[in-house]
């Protein structure tokens, strides 16, 4: 597994989130579902490549995009929502995907973020049962 921050083009991002966030067991609820739609505000929040790979952390196995998790970060108010883990359903070890890429982007903000909130469908229990296994606050 080989993770990523830089180099990566938005439209992936976008795409990927977009396939999964449709289906309701990955459904997270502040984010859209639509590819063109989350470019978009992926663009206006992270306007800059930087900003954008502070936040987002990919997962590629065999040079596949695998997984996604995205952090949207006030940094002068300390929480953040939780893009994700978005996680293809194929792969065999979820949590520790998803345990790999929460580390990685947790360490990129640097310790300024002290509340993680996710807003997760009642179906995707993965995300739930994810978020609750690291302490972060769920929004039902």
């Amino acid at each position: 597994m080989e993770f990523r921050d830089r180099n990566v083009r938005l439209s992936d991002i976008a795409s990927f989130i977009a396939k999964l966030n449709q289906q309701k067991s990955h459904h997270i609820g502040y984010i859209g579902d639509q590819e063109e739609e989350i470019k978009d505000w992926i663009m206006s929040e992270f306007p800059s490549e930087d900003k954008m790979g502070r936040s987002f952390t990919l997962a590629y196995e065999n040079g596949q995009l695998a997984g996604v998790l995205g952090f949207n970060a006030d940094l002068h108010k300390g929480n953040a929502e939780i893009w994700g883990p978005f996680v293809l359903e194929s792969h065999e070890d979820f949590w520790t995907v998803s345990k790999q890429l929460w580390d990685i982007g947790v360490q990129k903000l640097g310790g300024e973020i002290s509340e993680f909130r996710g807003f997760y469908n009642r179906e995707n229990t993965r995300g739930r049962m994810f978020i609750e296994r690291l302490g972060a606050n769920k929004i039902n």
